[in-house]
């Protein structure tokens, strides 16, 4: 069917297949590249068809190759210069990339590492356009791979968080999910929400005649689209009588629960509840922030909902003290950062590993992925600081943590504020002061989230400090994770520790064990 060819190549944010081919000679050359492809565990993957395509005008490339039983590859051939790269393999998520190759000779070997399919992908927007990134690749590989409804799944996701501009390209490629499956309705319906946000969009126009023109209905297309010019979408969305529903995105507010009502602090109180601090930390200026992010305070980036300042008495901090607590013995105190509008921590099993190991727990209320990156770090250090007037804390045993985006925050906390604390729990979520490159992406790296420490405190950081990096088996962020981790020990760091949770994804809750680990990780018992 002409529809079928129309939509065989779909136009999203990250194209879902490349040109290959002869087209022309302007691609040949004596240049040769070679590489690798296995799983991110180093197995190797056989295969697997590497397409290469170059850039720049022409185009073209040769016939892709594939992957011998010890996962490697070769071409010869090639023009030198800077060639596009894809890898694609039943059951893993498509590569997609670049490679430089020299004109004359061997190149350097691109060694690419697949990640599963089985990888649970983002279930809602958590504030890094990483996220999107995740939902369209894997939605563009589930595509390929003829696993329709759940690339629709993501390609919905994507749509609840994404500009109106850039949502015609993926709703063709919902439309080509439907068709695939036999849904020429729920086709239809995907290319009118395209129209109804883009009227004049060709590409969806031209799709939408030519599939309800095959399907006999081609005079109601034309009619459609002349009643779209002649009304203009507002009138048209509500007479969608079939569109498809899409996935429910939960925001960082979901799950909000009464916040309780916050007491006055008091030294040495035991217990789980809620207070307000009203002493900000000497460190926890927007000017001290600046410094230590090598910036001006005035262009400092203001992300979500809020600016980066705050007012501390306005804000709202969730504690526990276990009943072992002692005023005579010094504890240890884990500053939270959550991803989330709570700050506080309610599972049972984990309350008690804290109490075996001594430690205190503090979190800021409202300090989730949505609110400015600034007053997020500034909260944790007033956290910090005020609890540690009022608890005989152990300041060698300060530490701070994080889930997610939160463990983003975190790990910049324990490398740029080495005063404050000596180590950092990142669960499902690292950020790095270097770029570093992204082995299932080649000719790409992951930016650095955070400038590097500067004098004393990079060496407080490499020497001092503890890092405990956790993931899951079947975490979106789990390579970047692993690879934070290694990188970090290849940088000299001496005290770092990976976690993995058997089986576990993003979303799975916290191990008691593993938790318990941690902490002994972060108190140096087990190295």
């Amino acid at each position: 069917m002409r529809f079928s060819r129309h939509l065989s190549v779909v136009a999203l944010a990250l194209p879902l297949a490349l040109a290959v081919g002869a087209q022309g000679q302007a691609w040949r050359g004596h240049g040769r590249i070679q590489g690798t492809v296995t799983n991110i565990d180093g197995d190797p993957i056989a295969g697997a068809e590497v397409y290469l395509t170059r850039e720049g005008p022409g185009g073209g490339g040769p016939q892709p190759a594939s992957t011998d039983p010890r996962g490697r590859w070769a071409v010869i051939g090639l023009a030198g210069g800077r060639w596009r790269i894809k890898v694609e393999a039943q059951g893993f998520l498509t590569s997609d990339g670049w490679a430089t190759v020299a004109g004359d000779g061997p190149s350097p070997s691109v060694d690419v590492e697949l990640q599963s399919l089985d990888m649970v992908p983002p279930s809602f927007y958590e504030g890094n356009p990483a996220t999107i990134v995740a939902w369209l690749e894997r939605g563009n590989t589930l595509l390929s791979q003829g696993r329709y409804a759940e690339a629709r799944a993501d390609y919905e996701k994507a749509l609840a968080v994404i500009p109106n501009g850039e949502k015609p390209k993926v709703l063709r490629s919902v439309a080509r999910t439907y068709f695939l499956e036999g849904d020429q309705r729920g086709a239809v319906t995907a290319l009118k929400r395209s129209l109804l946000l883009a009227p004049s969009d060709s590409s969806s126009r031209k799709l939408l005649t030519t599939l309800m023109e095959e399907l006999g209905r081609g005079q109601e297309a034309r009619d459609w689209l002349a009643r779209l010019e002649r009304e203009g979408p507002k009138k048209l969305r509500a007479k969608l009588d079939a569109e498809p529903a899409t996935s429910t995105v939960t925001s960082d507010d979901a799950g909000r629960q009464a916040e309780i009502r916050p007491e006055p602090p008091r030294p040495n109180r035991i217990g789980r509840f809620t207070t307000r601090f009203t002493t900000r930390s000497p460190v926890s200026g927007l000017a001290e922030i600046a410094r230590r992010y090598d910036r001006e305070p005035s262009k400092l980036e203001v992300r979500g909902e809020n600016g980066p300042s705050y007012e501390l008495e306005k804000e709202t901090f969730e504690v526990l003290v276990p009943e072992s607590y002692r005023p005579d013995r010094p504890a240890a105190l884990l500053v939270w950062v959550s991803p989330t509008p709570r700050g506080g921590i309610s599972t049972p099993a984990l309350i008690g590993v804290l109490a075996d190991k001594g430690v205190l727990w503090v979190g800021a209320n409202h300090s989730g992925n949505r609110r400015s990156s600034w007053v997020r770090l500034g909260l944790a250090l007033d956290a910090a600081y005020n609890m540690r007037r009022l608890y005989n804390i152990d300041p060698s045993r300060v530490y701070v943590a994080g889930y997610s985006g939160g463990g983003r925050i975190a790990s910049a906390l324990g490398m740029l504020f080495t005063d404050v604390f000596h180590g950092a729990l990142c669960l499902m979520g690292v950020d790095y002061y270097r770029d570093v490159p992204i082995p299932y992406r080649p000719g790409t790296h992951w930016a650095a989230g955070y400038p590097r420490p500067a004098g004393a405190a990079l060496e407080l950081a490499e020497k001092r400090n503890r890092y405990v990096l956790v993931s899951g088996e079947r975490d979106f962020n789990r390579v970047q994770t692993r690879v934070y981790a290694a990188r970090l020990r290849q940088d000299g760091f001496q005290h770092v520790t990976y976690l993995e949770i058997p089986g576990g994804s993003h979303y799975t809750r916290l191990p008691p064990d593993v938790f318990a680990r941690a902490l002994d990780a972060l108190d140096g018992r087990q190295e």
